[in-house]
């Protein structure tokens, strides 16, 4: 899986705190990023911290890897690191890699 470049929000709509309370969306988050460092080894140590800022949720990995979902708007799993250029680069909506966490 490659990551794709941000061309804007690839997905459209708001975020509905009534039916996804900021709860729920920082559980998903964090149970993708669980998996994310169970299933890849670049994505270490695994029980990192998730932290905010700017409108993110995000973890900070070894080897200057970072993986990020945005707290507005749809939400979408984002990756930065020195290859993809200080940019983030969006690698899907926070749903299709939450079924995938669930599995």
């Amino acid at each position: 899986m490659q990551p794709g470049p941000v061309v804007g929000a690839n997905g459209q709509g708001a975020l509905s705190l009534i039916d996804t309370p900021a709860a729920i969306l920082a559980n998903d988050t964090d149970m993708v990023f669980d998996w994310a460092e169970k299933n890849f080894p670049q994505f270490s140590p695994a029980g990192a911290v998730s932290q905010y800022i700017l409108g993110y949720r995000y973890r900070v990995y070894s080897n200057r890897f970072y993986l990020a979902v945005n707290q507005g708007g749809t939400p979408h799993i984002y990756y930065f690191d020195d290859q993809s250029m200080t940019t983030l680069m969006d690698v899907g909506l926070l749903a299709d890699f939450l079924e995938r966490a669930r599995q």
